[in-house]
């Protein structure tokens, strides 16, 4: 690693090596918090570009892990402008993390865009079998981001069917994940929108992929996380499919793996998901208990990616309980979160387009939108 440095002091490459093994270790707030020291501790322009390119590459992975979508896509950003024309599969890596991160913001144009070079890049001869499935799973989250969810869902077929064609030991694994992950936002999102009757549809279409994807629960050397999030999605799949004695089957297992990994934003998710198939069931109780301690401000501000889906069904809760007022007070609440991620959006699109306009020598460089 020496080789590629010009003048980096003893303190940046202790932080860089230490960013490395927590990103490995999947410790993503820690990997940010190490880049940010060792941009404090030494010039981004001291250093050579494969390093540079290094430290865009690991603040993509560690941002869009966390959801931060202005460091995710100021990493990225960094990283394309640096990645040899030859580095495909990297390239194919941060296009897909920026064009998520720009559909998270809004900008839909400039995501497609993204998503689609992405896909060019994959399928360009010599095909890269590995990171193809990748990318049209991340092109068919950005069209059901537009509300296309036949075109989205075709996107994700393919995905799995090149999966399948890879041979890539957890290629099947991610996609049928992504796949599943993905009609469960659609379904809560058509729900939403009152469109009850396509949601069923969605749902139905759910179930048949959580039966295939059981096949996938036992593939070796799967990460516990990996195998938790499996777990789970399948689960969340049965239960739209209203399957729910099955789906809280699969909740239980992967709660086991969850508890033993220590893994507390899975934790979260898994306890929401018990608590919505409770509700479904009928079991109000059950799901007050299991969604309640998730509605506490604490939890809403640890685990933001839940806060609209945990509300709706705190909403759904008390109007079933025949608790007007609480039901009134979290009618209120979806209100003002909407308002809120409306107003966040609009925030971190301007940021967005911001970085976009920049040159690649800005970008190698410090700026606070890198931070």
């Amino acid at each position: 690693m020496k080789s590629l440095l010009k003048s980096q002091p003893d303190a940046c490459g202790e932080c860089l090596e230490r960013a490395r093994r927590a990103l490995a270790e999947q410790r993503m707030r820690d990997t940010l918090a190490l880049l940010d020291a060792a941009r404090d501790s030494c010039q981004l322009d001291a250093l050579a570009p494969a390093l540079r390119c290094e430290i865009g590459q690991m603040q993509a992975r560690a941002g869009w892990a966390l959801y931060d979508l202005r460091q995710a896509f100021a990493g990225a950003s960094l990283a394309l402008s640096l990645l040899e024309a030859e580095a495909r599969l990297e390239r194919v890596e941060m296009l897909d993390i920026a064009s998520l991160c720009l559909s998270g913001a809004g900008l839909m144009d400039e995501a497609l865009e993204m998503a689609r070079e992405a896909v060019e890049q994959a399928t360009r001869p010599p095909q890269l079998h590995t990171v193809l499935p990748r990318a049209l799973g991340a092109l068919a989250h950005v069209y059901a981001q537009l509300g296309q969810y036949d075109e989205a869902e075709m996107l994700h077929m393919q995905a799995l069917s090149r999966a399948r064609e890879s041979q890539e030991p957890h290629a099947m694994t991610r996609a049928y994940t992504n796949a599943l992950l993905a009609g469960a936002l659609a379904i809560d999102e058509l729900r939403r929108r009152g469109e009850d009757l396509q949601a069923d549809a969605m749902g139905q279409r759910q179930l048949r992929l959580a039966f295939q994807a059981r096949s996938q629960i036992e593939a070796p050397e799967m990460h516990p996380r990996q195998r938790a999030s499996l777990l789970m999605n399948i689960g969340i799949g049965m239960m739209h499919g209203g399957r729910l004695t099955e789906a809280q089957a699969l909740f239980e297992a992967g709660q086991v793996l969850i508890r033993q990994e220590e893994l507390p934003h899975a934790w979260a998710s898994l306890q929401h998901a018990q608590g919505e198939c409770a509700l479904l069931a009928g079991e109000l109780e059950r799901a007050r208990a299991l969604l309640e301690p998730l509605l506490q401000p604490e939890a809403l501000q640890a685990y933001p990616f839940m806060r609209a889906p945990l509300l709706r069904n705190a909403l759904r809760l008390y109007e079933a309980c025949g608790e007007a007022a609480r039901a009134a007070q979290y009618t209120q609440r979806l209100r003002e979160l909407q308002e809120d991620q409306e107003r966040q959006r609009r925030q971190v699109g301007e940021t967005l387009r911001a970085l976009r306009r920049q040159t690649p020598q800005w970008l190698s460089g410090q700026h606070d939108l890198l931070r």
